[in-house]
């Protein structure tokens, strides 16, 4: 009897037990029911219980946001903020959804950094100038036209004209190399996008603007974009549309995208509408790796379509190394080019690799916006410390080009040479005062550092840094060669001054890892042309 009445007990504590107080891990999703995650603001108010907010959330204090229902949420198990009976804290979420209602399926997380499928294109690079400079670089043509005013009136009249696309203004205006000095340069260029004639609409522009002008070609009206952006506005889980000027397109954010960039696709054409999936489907344990990457796609007429990794500078274009493409169609994609029976793009490509050709998984994209180039100036610093009074000249009649190239050559012959390299932006505060050097020669070898010293000064006069490394430029070489003859690298070099191995390979199937616990880290760096897909 004592019994029965403990297991009633406990099944009346169970029906008892609430939504909240679940553990996430206990609701692991049935088989085959798709998880997402992503990462969110949580609150929870007076008005309604633990939500997801997908548009970010308002920073007032307490914050205020709203979105689906989490249904086993309990704030006892993550850190969170509380502030006039409100809730709240940023995590990674990973689940089910319903449509309507989100279930997670493991405990929630951190919030992650943002992952390649969720960095935005760079603004500065976006809001690039597409048109090439004049020779004569930008300037004002008129500069009583080319005022903050001008620039007010001549938006509101682009916006009146036919076949507008779109404007947007470049602050980062870059002068082409020897344009002689101004005082009419340009400080901003004003882009314009038109889908009809665009010297027609040029010559409007220049009649009420007299500063830097560029104008360029459209795909869809503006008119079109906002029509489109009103009939999606808060359908499909969309809970964002906005029109990206510079891209001429339409970019939605919705919830999560089940197919709904196709559809869009379908709708309205390839690259006019964009969706951003707020929550990303998280791939089954055993489904097959997605790899990702920008490619030249060629096809010649008595080939198949590949993706290269290296375009031989003809016309047309032609591989010179690559893959091939599976499920690709030009039908599919826009922007393509055509000569001679040579087909050619450049394009975002996704898809399975079964290590001799990609099958796509997902329509081919436009190319995303260019990054920022590198800054190559930090690589080729100088590796030695700055010497008590700066960096010096020591014999000024030891520094002509001859007196460095036997210098050189005397490197060169060494056994035990690494590398060199010129570090040529010295700052001026660790330059010396009375000899003042604004270039310093840096040289690597394995050893005896003292002896290679002394042997270069004696041949050059000016700023030396002698440093060690571990192993010789023979060494990295054959180091380098032979893990790209193992590996079938398309490419490989010894990087300098990182003393490095860089082989390229099309993916990094772990070989990374191996090599770094074969040779070390940092002695070889694999380059992927297909990347895994977020």
């Amino acid at each position: 009897m004592r019994h029965r009445e403990w297991l009633a007990g406990l099944v009346a504590t169970l029906t008892a037990c609430t939504a909240a107080d679940a553990d996430p891990g206990d609701a692991a999703s049935p088989a085959g029911e798709q998880r997402y995650t992503g990462t969110f603001t949580v609150l929870e108010n007076a008005e309604h219980g633990p939500q997801l907010c997908p548009g970010g959330a308002l920073s007032s204090l307490p914050p205020q946001c709203g979105g689906p229902d989490i249904v086993n949420w309990n704030w006892d198990d993550v850190d969170h903020e509380t502030a006039r009976g409100v809730s709240w804290g940023d995590y990674t979420l990973t689940g089910t959804f319903d449509g309507t209602a989100f279930t997670l399926t493991e405990p929630a997380g951190p919030p992650a950094p943002p992952g390649p499928g969720d960095e935005r294109p760079d603004l500065d690079v976006l809001l690039d100038t597409p048109c090439p400079a004049p020779s004569g670089g930008w300037v004002l043509l008129d500069a009583p036209t080319a005022s903050t005013e001008a620039l007010d009136a001549v938006v509101r009249y682009a916006e009146t004209l036919p076949g507008y696309g779109g404007l947007w203004v470049d602050r980062s205006v870059e002068q082409p190399p020897g344009a002689p000095p101004s005082a009419a340069a340009a400080a901003a260029i004003l882009n314009v996008a038109f889908t009809g004639d665009l010297a027609a609409s040029e010559a409007d522009l220049r009649e009420v603007w007299g500063g830097a002008l560029c104008v360029t070609p459209a795909r869809h009206p503006h008119s079109r974009l906002e029509e489109i952006q009103a009939e999606l506005g808060g359908e499909f889980g969309i809970f964002s549309a906005g029109i990206s000027e510079p891209e001429n397109l339409v970019e939605v954010e919705a919830l999560v995208d089940d197919g709904l960039q196709e559809r869009l696709d379908d709708t309205y054409g390839p690259g006019t509408v964009r969706v951003t999936a707020a929550l990303r489907p998280v791939p089954p344990d055993d489904a097959p790796t997605i790899y990702t990457g920008t490619f030249t796609v060629i096809e010649s007429p008595r080939g198949v379509p590949h993706a290269c990794s290296m375009v031989m500078q003809s016309y047309p274009p032609g591989c010179g190394g690559g893959f091939e493409l599976r499920g690709w169609s030009w039908d599919d994609v826009e922007g393509e080019e055509s000569s001679r029976g040579v087909t050619w793009g450049e394009y975002r490509i996704r898809g399975t690799w079964d290590g001799t050709a990609l099958t796509l998984t997902a329509p081919p994209e436009p190319p995303p916006p260019p990054g920022p180039p590198e800054d190559l100036s930090q690589r080729f610093d100088t590796s030695c410390p700055t010497p008590p009074g700066g960096w010096a000249i020591v014999d000024g009649a030891l520094t002509h080009a001859a007196d460095f190239d036997r210098a050189y050559a005397y490197a060169l012959a060494e056994p035990g040479y690494v590398d060199s390299w010129l570090d040529q932006d010295v700052p001026p505060e660790d330059r010396s005062a009375t000899a003042p050097a604004e270039v310093v020669v840096n040289v690597r070898f394995t050893g005896d550092l003292a002896t290679h010293e002394a042997a270069l000064r004696s041949l050059y006069g000016g700023a030396i840094c002698v440093s060690p490394a571990e192993r010789s430029e023979q060494e990295m070489e054959a180091i380098a060669a032979e893990i790209a003859a193992d590996h079938g690298a398309l490419a490989w070099t010894v990087e300098s001054p990182a003393n490095a191995a860089w082989i390229q390979v099309i993916v990094d199937d772990g070989l990374q890892e191996r090599l770094d616990e074969q040779y070390g880290p940092g002695v070889v760096r694999v380059e992927a042309l297909l990347e895994p897909a977020d």
